[in-house]
């Protein structure tokens, strides 16, 4: 099985899926609905987290990646929709900034077993 890279290049991977995802108006609207209704309908939130992961998935596998749907990968495309999220909502203004990379870095240190990478 493919391995996850390490440091930029790990960036970089991530990076490369916000910019798709943020090209997606569809993902877009459902990463904001997502957000909007996590506390008060979390099993909504839930179903439309599941919708995409799966997009996350089938990216995956394009990319070179096998294994189940929750597969190695998965963790750091997660972490690619929190960017896309964060700039939707205007906290970081660019995916290809230093900014956003910071905000990878911190969340990767931050939670890496939750992002699949400790």
């Amino acid at each position: 099985m493919k391995e996850i890279p390490r440091g930029k290049d790990l960036e970089d991977l991530i990076i490369e899926y916000a910019q798709i995802v943020a090209r997606d108006e569809r993902l877009c609207k459902l990463m904001l609905r997502r957000n909007e209704i996590a506390h008060d309908d979390p099993m909504a939130a839930r179903d439309i987290q599941a919708v995409l992961n799966w997009e996350s998935y089938d990216y995956s596998k394009k990319i070179g990646f096998e294994g189940t749907p929750y597969g190695p990968v998965i963790g750091p495309l997660k972490l690619a929709q929190h960017v896309v999220l964060s700039m939707l909502k205007g906290e970081i203004k660019d995916l290809t900034s230093d900014e956003a990379r910071q905000y990878i870095r911190r969340k990767l240190q931050d939670s890496p077993s939750f992002y699949g990478v400790g």
